[in-house]
């Protein structure tokens, strides 16, 4: 088992086609396209996912300064401002609940639903008013 493995590991092209690594999982696949780099679609955005996930971030830490430069021997790196960032993230989560409560009592408060609500419990009612008389008339043939 270990044999075959290391000779399909060894193996780059054949006459049909080519056994390349996945750039994501590194896994091995088997492919007729010399330019296929990942194994699956799956692969692919989540290589992608990743990818633009860091760049984001960097962005985000980049226009809003959240970056301090420290000085260690001779190495200028730049390491993340903490706090601010910290700060940052809760004005954006408390941004998003706004909205989100904003869209309940929307919901909850929007005129239109009161009528389909109100609808609804006019049908509800007729249709126990016929039920009650199916069951007296039904009781009175017994």
């Amino acid at each position: 088992m270990e044999i075959e493995r290391e000779e399909t590991l060894l193996k780059v092209h054949g006459v049909d086609g080519y056994n390349k690594a996945c750039k994501h999982c590194r896994e091995f696949f088997w492919t007729t396209n010399v330019r296929k780099i990942y194994c699956s679609d799956k692969c692919r955005n989540k290589y992608h996912y990743r990818k633009h996930k860091k760049t984001f971030i960097k962005s985000l830490l980049k226009r809003f300064g959240l970056g301090v430069v420290k000085n260690d021997s001779d190495k200028k790196t730049k390491t993340p401002d903490y706090p601010r960032l910290t700060f940052l993230l809760s004005v954006i989560g408390f941004i998003g609940s706004i909205g989100f409560y904003l869209g309940v009592l929307h919901q909850v408060y929007h005129p239109d639903n009161d009528k389909v609500v109100i609808e609804q419990l006019r049908s509800e009612k007729k249709e126990l008013q016929n039920t009650i008389q199916f069951l007296i008339q039904r009781q009175g043939d017994e």
